[in-house]
């Protein structure tokens, strides 16, 4: 049995964050300093950490950056998903964990914000997220085609959207 829980990063014990670096390291193997520096320096006190766990043990993690983007001219609240990240692949955690972010997403009434590479476009594809055209995309962060801008529960998937913010 599954089951999640959110964590809005001032809250954080360091009993969770010794738990989510756990999951975190396995994927971006850098030493617990290192990531806990990453996280004060890039999380603000109302992201949000969310931890999967399975029977009562942690699996995935990813975080939620409160952030904005201009859509269509207008500025709007998203959820950035960053550090997406399991114990073990291919064992559906991921899954998982992006499906309970996507309700949450939705329950909030907000939109989903990811950044990834190419082969991870149809894990998050066959989770309904939805691949930006390049062409309708402002960002400064990198270069075009080295990273794919995919939302989640945007109206108009033809949508201009620029994002200017912290990378999550």
């Amino acid at each position: 049995m599954y089951s999640i829980e959110y964590i809005l990063n001032k809250d954080v014990t360091l009993q969770k964050l010794q738990t989510i670096i756990n999951i975190k390291t396995i994927a971006w193997p850098y030493p617990y300093d290192s990531q806990i520096k990453w996280i004060q320096q890039n999380l603000s006190p109302l992201d949000i950490h969310v931890i999967l766990y399975k029977e009562n043990t942690p699996v995935a993690y990813l975080n939620l950056k409160n952030t904005y983007m201009t859509v269509n001219g207008s500025s709007s609240k998203v959820y950035g998903v960053g550090n997406v990240c399991a114990v073990k692949k291919h064992e559906g955690y991921g899954k998982v964990l992006m499906e309970n972010v996507n309700s949450f997403i939705k329950t909030n009434c907000s939109i989903g914000l990811l950044f990834c590479k190419q082969p991870l476009l149809n894990f998050y594809s066959n989770l309904g997220w939805v691949l930006c055209k390049e062409e309708n995309i402002s960002h400064s962060h990198w270069g075009k085609n080295e990273i794919k801008v995919l939302t989640f529960n945007i109206q108009n998937v033809n949508s201009k959207i620029e994002y200017t913010g912290q990378l999550f």
